[in-house]
């Protein structure tokens, strides 16, 4: 029989294949473990098919994701996902470091979750998300695991919880809650009893059952922290009392401007990241909700990197009296760009080198003439290397035309559209052809 060139070709090719097979066969099952965390735990238990040195390899990863809808069929989650977990359980040997759990009314009930908990601390579980979709109480198993470093779960009441005085967590280092129901002590309770904890994220709305919502958090240890201060309840008041001296991050959500106690100056703060939603009502006070922003911010002043979203502009202008010596990074999303503000935190931040401005679509479109300054900004002279602007059209010309004549170590310009101008590659071409013919003090300016 005679080979023909492509007949070679592919017996070269099919060799090669085997080849490579064999060699990742013959790494150590430590090394194959590694490689297979990295995929769906579904495709992992697929290896077992693949030859008898595979068969067994998947029992030793210690990383497991087991999502109902991810490791059974959309129509056949319920009689299949619970049997599933439990085989897969019991096949897997060795500790579960890593286990992602999440699960529908229709594929487990609440036993079933206990069980799966139960069994991976007894393992020596080290990051634990669990996301239910029924009305859940966690297993106190969860709250005196000797070894987790990472919970996530996605819905967390600290107000009945039988939590020891001693640490209960002595482990856990980065704590994120969904959906948190909670009073003001049991949470600083709570927190206050993990001893190690560095990082505590609160994602979505909250239910506390005071008159106020509350966050009153002490930790000698805490590094970021992420608040979502927003309720359906838009009268309540927000109170934050922290005592943190460590905080080197912290990010938060609110309808309102909240009241703030700051019992340890913040030292290490390098990074604020601050979102005022303010629904409009006619009842708010517009001067006394400035006159909040103020008293809020205020403990921020030395960041280096400060993020403002804000619906509307007008609230964040108080802002711009504040004066931030370290701020380097400024970005700010509004329905508008507040110009008067943008110009007050130049003025007042002389190191500043990266601005961003993101325009968020409003259906009332609002303008405001851009005026130049008495005096040219500091940082224009000495610091700003990059401007960003999301949601640009041809009315920020004038402040652009500005930037470029004043700024005379400006290194990058981006511009984007927030609206829709026909082709957008085309809009930009036409928009980047009008700036580059303006007089700029930079000879290194680049334009995105």
């Amino acid at each position: 029989m005679v080979l023909t060139n492509s007949d070679t070709k592919r017996q070269n090719i099919s060799e090669g294949e085997a080849f490579l097979v064999d060699r990742i066969s013959n790494l150590p099952d430590s090394v194959l473990s590694y490689i297979l965390t990295f995929l769906p735990t579904k495709r992992v238990i697929a290896t077992s098919i693949l030859s008898k040195r595979w068969r067994y390899v998947w029992t030793s990863v210690d990383k497991l994701d087991l999502h109902d809808f991810y490791c059974c069929k959309r129509f056949d989650i319920k009689g299949h996902f619970a049997p599933f977990v439990y085989r897969v359980l019991k096949l897997h040997q060795g500790n579960i470091r890593d286990l992602s759990l999440s699960c529908s009314t229709r594929g487990c009930n609440e036993a079933d979750v206990t069980n799966w908990i139960n069994t991976a601390v007894a393992r020596g579980v080290e990051r634990l998300l669990v996301r239910t979709q029924f009305e859940y109480t966690w297993p106190l198993t969860i709250f005196t695991c000797k070894t987790l470093v990472d919970l996530q779960l996605n819905k967390l009441d600290t107000r009945n919880m039988d939590i020891p005085d001693a640490s209960f967590l002595p482990c856990l280092k980065k704590l994120t809650v969904g959906y948190l129901k909670f009073d003001t002590e049991s949470l600083k309770h709570f927190i206050s009893r993990c001893p190690v904890l560095e990082h505590f994220v609160n994602k979505l709305h909250n239910q506390c059952i005071n008159q106020v919502i509350q966050f009153d958090i002490v930790s000698s240890r805490l590094k970021q922290i992420e608040l979502n201060a927003s309720t359906y309840d838009f009268d309540k008041k927000v109170y934050l009392d922290l005592d943190i001296p460590t905080l080197e991050f912290f990010r938060f959500m609110s309808i309102l401007p909240p009241e703030i106690a700051i019992q340890e100056q913040l030292t290490f703060l390098v990074e604020a990241d601050i979102s005022v939603l303010n629904f409009y009502s006619h009842d708010i006070n517009i001067n006394q909700l400035r006159e909040s922003f103020v008293r809020f911010i205020q403990p921020f002043t030395n960041v280096r990197v400060l993020r403002l979203r804000c619906h509307l502009s007008k609230f964040l202008t108080s802002v711009g009296h504040a004066q931030f010596d370290n701020l380097t990074t400024l970005e700010i999303v509004s329905t508008y760009f507040e110009w008067r503000l943008l110009v007050s935190l130049m003025e007042n931040s002389i190191n500043l080198e990266d601005i961003t401005l993101k325009k968020t679509p409003k259906l009332k479109k609002h303008k405001l003439a851009w005026e130049e300054p008495k005096n040219v900004p500091t940082c224009l002279s000495t610091s700003l290397r990059k401007i960003s602007l999301d949601g640009y059209s041809e009315d920020e010309l004038p402040m652009v035309e500005y930037v470029l004549r004043t700024a005379k170590i400006l290194e990058q310009m981006d511009i984007h559209s927030s609206t829709c101008y026909g082709d957008e590659d085309e809009w930009k071409a036409v928009m980047l052809q009008k700036i580059q013919k303006l007089h700029r003090v930079s000879e290194n300016v680049k334009f995105h």
